[in-house]
């Protein structure tokens, strides 16, 4: 697995001039349905707006910080403590890396699609899976209603930065981690776009498509938890949420090759190895990450 993985950095950072030679070869597209597509989108809209209004209730954080002795998890409550601007700064940077890549992966493995083509995977599909994982993450925050490890310590050794602010509606809205959601969100479509697209090329770049993204979300979302923003357990619940969405959406839709033939699926062994490589790469990026903070 892990030689798949190193042989693939490689192959996946030459994806675009790999594919070039072969500017004929028929590219696969997903089949939409304008109707149940924009309904998703929509409802994912609708549930982004109306969980961003939903009240959430605020406490009175005393000096001494709220108490960590009433955090449900043991593996939360031994988060707590030394919270990491940098690691919270370095986790927007990741995120923007996570989600830029599918886009550039999807555009770069379709030469010779033109029009509105163009936009169906990179655009349309993406923007799908991440509507749909930041919808799940704005309906559930305000229902979990849990407060942020920041809101647990001594004012002294809070940072003064603004997202360290416990009298803001965003300091008790913990639960799921939102970082988590979207950054899974990415690398889960682009490994199940490489898989429903690509059947045919190969264990070394399935596993590397899988494995790379998931290691950017493994140190997006262990980052959260580093700054104090996130407890371990809203970190998984957020890569679960993203993880659904960025797998169910390309799922639903049929990729198609020129003339409307059906694209062969990838075999079990593929999903198998591909899935392995997304455990793997998350599990790499958050070891990494705790390592360099």
């Amino acid at each position: 697995m892990m030689g798949k993985l190193l042989v693939g950095v490689a192959l996946v950072a030459s994806a675009e001039s790999a594919v070039a030679q072969e500017p004929r070869a028929p590219v696969p597209l997903p089949e939409l349905h304008w109707r149940a597509d924009g309904i998703l989108g929509a409802a994912s809209l609708a549930g982004i707006v109306i969980g961003l209004e939903l009240p959430v209730s605020r406490r009175d954080v005393p000096a001494q910080g709220l108490d960590p002795s009433t955090i449900d998890w043991k593996i939360d409550r031994d988060i707590v403590g030394h919270p990491s601007t940098s690691a919270d700064n370095a986790s927007d940077l990741f995120l923007l890396a996570t989600v830029l890549a599918p886009p550039v992966l999807a555009w770069a493995t379709q030469p010779g699609v033109h029009g509105l083509d163009r936009f169906r995977r990179p655009v349309v599909l993406y923007g799908q899976s991440l509507l749909l994982a930041e919808a799940c993450v704005q309906l559930l925050k305000p229902a979990a209603d849990r407060a942020r490890p920041f809101t647990y310590l001594p004012a002294s050794e809070r940072p003064a930065d603004g997202s360290y602010d416990v009298t803001t509606r965003d300091a008790f809205v913990s639960m799921p981690s939102g970082h988590s959601a979207l950054a899974f969100a990415a690398a889960s479509f682009a490994a199940t776009d490489n898989l429903l697209m690509r059947p045919t090329a190969g264990t070394t770049e399935h596993v590397a498509v899988a494995s790379l993204g998931a290691m950017l979300a493994g140190f997006t979302g262990n980052l959260r938890v580093r700054a104090d923003q996130h407890f371990p357990t809203d970190a998984l619940v957020g890569s679960l949420i993203g993880t659904a969405s960025g797998v169910s959406v390309p799922m639903l839709h049929e990729y198609l090759l020129p003339g409307g033939r059906h694209v062969p699926h990838s075999g079990g062994h593929a999903w198998l190895m591909s899935a392995g490589g997304y455990v793997v790469g998350a599990a790499l990026g958050v070891g990494l990450s705790s390592l360099v903070y």
